[in-house]
């Protein structure tokens, strides 16, 4: 009999398996919380984002018209408006400025891999379990494990270089697009609602489930675990072994493990499942092992209950990327997430793969299957592939529907049209295995064609945080969610689906597509370039100054141009942060929010709010007063000596804090009254004059729409001088003041730049004002009609409540008419049996009468007979 103990050690809390007939045979466990089920908290669930009243808006440009027609635009709850013009960190971006390489042995994701046994294991499976898998509504996922998936190694390159972290979507010449929850629905046949896929391993509810009643997993979870200890006490290994069909055999290794004949089938699929999340639709890791978190989920499917499995593959998806993206050495290390979806979408939205004959029922990425579907690319041709626009198939998973169709969130919509909500709903997509917590945004809004609906402007995201990790069951709830009562749309199909963009949208993607694809992607250089470019790198090491007093004596000779050329390179080869999140637990830990906003995102105030009611004219003139106020400073402050001791001691305060400063040169004998302190002030203070003066020349320099790139530096500048106990506060509030105007005139300007003409605005206003006479009349007659339906629904509940009183009054007669029915049936049943026996006594003795008819005749005719004979023998004269 195998059992489970909790152990407490100084390595942490952890489970054993333990065989009462083998001691010594254990397998030890590692335990988490759950976070649904037995023992897991009563979550407190705040939805978030939250949900809106309208998922869509109409975009009218001008008076709505058969000519021209409302535009439906989809919309974000998590994202505020926002215009600003900014490039969007990719790999490529950071392949080009040489901070990442792509690896020789690329490893892009965990692909899907012939298992030895796993196929006919998966036969016999869909031919005892169909039904059950029905239910559960995995059928189709379960049978496109069935096939191996491939795809171009330079069309992926090409995909991930394009990949954005920031927003998890592909960034394209005319817009973004990302793998959606519809994707993953449609290509892999995995459902987007049911329960939290929670991957743990249920420590206490094996130590406090002393009885068979008292079990409040699935039994298969208990027996799975008994199968997990036998493998790992026999191999030390948990790798997949060599699966029998089901019969004898099987049989026979069910009753190994002591599991009763009413709970095999159910463990049997559950093994399975087990199985097939790990090497299929989650491979975590290793994808020839099984993690144990995983027995509870596949239970909880062998029992039949429905999991959602779309959302964790699609937080796998959007982290690993994001990991890619990220790394130094892309491709060096299998990532973390399904590569064969990737692969599916890639084929469905490009034409990268050549459709096979089969002709798929279920999962759509079965018609891509097999190693001849990938067709083959260069790197110039995955490039025009990718990034153009000229073969995109915008609507590859869409439901073609004739026409646009508006739906009310009532929770009793079909499965299809539920799903299509929850995929178009911006939300947070949510994975936990173990201690592990994934959250990712997904913004279905950034890619809406995908959808049918126009592009617009995106925004930027909302900075929301929150205290506990434990929100992500409130994050994943809130993906789920139906019965909001928010009412939807699901356009219709569109043959121009390329060109529904809105003209803002246009504008804005060509500058943020031009700034993240200005520099050239580099290819890898050959062995021998690197080999050459390493010595010569070893070279310029060797050559360059070493102690601190050289460094910071060729800083103070180097050119200024130089100098600025190296700061601008500086700011910006700093990698971007991925928005997204591992967070393992610790009792010191970060919230889960706090790891995705708290670094890289900082708030931003509305364009409005920054502009002010000074003309554009007045700030020009204040820069100018500005300029001459700079053009003449304090000479007393500014003005260096070229004492050697002193320059030399200014060179090394540059380079760090004059505490640190060890090897000043004393000074001749000639000058005794000129200590060592009084060297480091005096060095000090001309060190601050040489930072006024060069900041000032660099303030003076600086085109006047680049001056509010200098803030930061001009503040750490100032904080560094006054640390030292030297007052410049005119000098800092000119500069700040000056650096303040700068920022206000390249506001106004850009401002006025994008603002139009005033005709324009003319002829604009008076055609918003005809829509709003228009919309003003259209919201009256919208108010009368809702106050009609109002009174309408008004008398349905009237109505309702008399035909639910008439029909508890029906169901009283109803019952009463049972009983009445059921005595009227025996009552039938005993007139037929007497109804029976007396036909049966009419039918005797109407044969008795026929015969005691028929023998009064006979006796009538005899009695005849007889009188003859009578009358005959009297007077019969008899003589001899």
């Amino acid at each position: 009999m195998v059992r489970f103990e909790s152990i407490k050690a100084s390595t942490g809390d952890h489970m054993e398996t333990v065989d009462d007939a083998n001691d010594e045979l254990k397998a030890q466990l590692r335990p988490y919380s759950p976070m649904i089920g037995p023992f897991a908290k009563d979550w407190v669930v705040l939805h978030y984002p939250p949900s809106l009243k309208y998922w869509w808006k109409d975009i009218c440009e001008g008076k709505p018209s058969a000519q021209r027609p409302s535009k439906p635009v989809l919309l974000a709850s998590h994202h505020y408006s926002c215009t600003e013009i900014k490039p969007l960190p990719t790999l490529h971006e950071r392949i080009s400025q040489k901070e990442a390489r792509w690896s020789p042995n690329m490893h892009i994701g965990v692909e899907f891999r012939h298992i030895p046994y796993y196929w006919e294991w998966l036969e016999d499976i869909l031919r005892h379990f169909r039904s059950a898998l029905s239910r559960i509504h995995l059928l189709d996922a379960v049978y496109a494990s069935m096939f191996i998936y491939r795809c171009d190694i330079s069309v992926m390159q090409t995909f991930c270089e394009s990949w954005c972290p920031l927003t998890n979507t592909v960034l394209l010449s005319e817009g973004e697009m990302s793998i959606s929850l519809w994707d993953i629905h449609v290509l892999g046949g995995l459902p987007i609602s049911g329960l939290l896929y929670d991957e743990v391993i249920p420590a206490k509810v094996f130590e406090e489930s002393k009885a068979e009643h008292d079990l409040r997993l699935p039994h298969s979870c208990a027996y799975l675990f008994k199968a997990f200890r036998h493998l790992t006490t026999k191999s030390n290994r948990t790798a997949f072994g060599n699966p029998q069909p089901w019969g004898d055999t099987t049989h026979g290794a069910l009753l190994d493990l002591d599991i009763p004949e009413a709970h095999r089938r159910e463990t049997y699929l559950a093994a399975f499942l087990s199985c097939w999340i790990c090497s299929f639709a989650l491979p975590l890791k290793n994808q020839g092992h099984i993690r144990p978190g995983v027995f509870k989920p596949a239970s909880y499917l062998a029992s039949g209950r429905e999991i959602s499995l779309a959302i964790p593959v699609l937080a796998s998806i959007y982290r690993g990327m994001g990991e890619l993206c990220i790394s130094s050495s892309p491709g060096k290390h299998p990532g973390s997430f399904p590569a064969h979806f990737v692969y599916a979408w890639i084929a469905s939205y490009f034409p990268s793969h050549r459709s096979t004959a089969h002709v798929s029922v279920g999962a759509r990425m079965i018609n891509f299957h097999g190693h001849e579907a990938a067709l083959s690319f260069n790197s110039s041709e995955a490039r025009s592939l990718i990034r153009s626009n000229k073969s995109i198939s915008w609507l590859a998973t869409f439901v073609n529907r004739s026409r646009d169709e508006d739906f009310i969130d009532d929770n009793m919509q079909s499965r299809q049209t539920a799903g299509l909500f929850l995929s178009m709903r911006s939300s947070f997509v949510t994975l936990r295995h173990d201690n592990c917590f994934v959250i990712q945004q997904y913004s279905p809004h950034r890619f809406s064609r995908q959808f049918g609906f126009y592009q617009d402007l995106p925004g930027e995201l909302e900075i929301q945080r929150f205290p506990r990790q434990d929100r992500l069951f409130s994050l994943f709830s809130t993906s789920v969610l139906l019965g909001t009562n928010s009412s939807f749309l699901i356009p219709g199909r569109c043959t121009s689906i390329q060109a529904r963009t809105t003209p803002a949208f246009v504008s804005w993607w060509k500058s943020v597509y031009s700034l993240t694809y200005s520099l050239r992607p580099s290819s890898p250089p050959d062995a021998s370039k690197t080999r050459g470019q390493s010595k010569l790198r070893k070279r310029k090491v060797n050559d360059s100054p070493s102690s601190p007093k050289e460094k910071a004596a060729k800083i103070l000779i180097e050119p200024e141009e130089k100098r600025k050329l190296k700061v601008k390179l500086t700011s910006h080869c700093v990698p971007p942060l991925p928005r997204e999140v591992v967070a393992k637990g610790g009792k010191d830990e970060k919230s889960v929010f706090d790891d995705i906003f708290g670094n890289g995102y900082d708030e931003e105030l509305d364009h409005e709010e920054t502009q002010d009611d000074q003309s554009e004219m007045d700030i020009a003139e204040e820069l100018r007063a500005c300029n001459n106020t700079f053009a003449s400073p304090d000479q007393e402050l500014i003005d260096a000596s070229h004492d050697p001791v002193i320059v030399q001691t200014a060179a090394c305060i540059l380079m760090r804090d004059s505490s640190d400063i060890v090897d000043v040169p004393t000074v001749s004998a000639k000058t005794p009254s000129q200590n060592v302190r009084d060297v480091i002030l005096r060095a000090e203070r001309h060190a601050a004059s040489y930072m006024v003066e060069s900041i000032k020349k660099k303030l003076l320099e600086t085109p006047l729409d680049e001056i509010h790139d200098l803030k930061q530096e001009c503040e750490e500048l100032f904080q560094y001088i006054t640390s030292k106990g030297i007052d410049i506060s005119f000098l800092q509030g000119l500069a700040e003041k000056y650096i303040e105007c700068g920022s206000r005139f390249r506001s106004q300007q850009k401002t006025h730049a994008e603002k139009p003409v005033l005709s324009v605005l003319e002829q604009q206003l008076l055609t918003v004002e005809a829509d709003l006479s228009s919309a003003v009349s259209r919201r009256q007659k919208e108010e009368e009609r809702v106050q009609t339906l109002e009174r309408d629904m008004k008398d349905i509940h009237q109505n309702q409540t008399r035909l639910k009183a008439e029909l508890a009054e029906l169901s009283i007669k109803e019952n009463n008419l049972v009983i009445v029915i059921a005595d009227s049936k025996h009552l039938l049943e005993e007139h037929a049996t007497t109804v029976k026996v007396l036909t049966k006594s009419h039918t005797s003795l109407r044969e008795r009468v026929v015969d005691v008819k028929r023998v009064e005749t006979e006796l009538s005719a005899t009695k005849e007979c007889l009188d003859e004979a009578h009358e005959a023998l009297k007077t019969l004269r008899w003589e001899p």
